[in-house]
């Protein structure tokens, strides 16, 4: 259980979150509070990991042509992103989803606050980001 102040912190990432709108980010619909919890209403998406897709590729893995397409879309995403003032702390091929693996759209969760994912952070009324590793990157090394 959340300490309440660390649920109001979740609380206001998760509206902010809630503005994003890009085809390869997880939409965040709604946010409620229940007693000490936020619940997060997103969009479903069926198509699995992106970890189980590759596993499945056999030991060939994914082809040159399905990677490079799978990279421009987590790209764009993570553009867009950064764009917006919003780091993913914690990208990696589980934390990818796919649409449905016939269509191999990408789609990167717009929120896991349990492990801290994104951040949004202000400092001195200067809107900044801060990683992991509390790395400041200023909105123009955004990728």
């Amino acid at each position: 259980m959340y300490h309440a102040s660390k649920v109001e912190e979740i609380y206001k990432e998760a509206q902010a979150l809630k503005k994003l709108n890009h085809p390869n980010i997880v939409k965040l619909f709604h946010t409620l509070m229940w007693k000490n919890f936020v619940v997060l209403i997103m969009e479903y998406v069926a198509g699995g990991e992106m970890l189980q897709y590759v596993e499945h590729q056999g030991p060939d893995g994914l082809t040159e042509r399905e990677a490079h397409a799978f990279f421009i879309q987590l790209t764009d995403a993570v553009n867009y992103c950064h764009n917006k003032f919003v780091i993913h702390r914690d990208l990696k091929p589980e934390n990818v989803l796919l649409t449905d693996p016939e269509t191999r759209q990408i789609k990167v969760p717009s929120s896991r606050h349990e492990s801290a994912d994104y951040r949004l952070r202000h400092r001195g009324g200067q809107r900044r980001q801060q990683g992991c590793d509390h790395l400041r990157l200023p909105p123009s090394s955004a990728p």
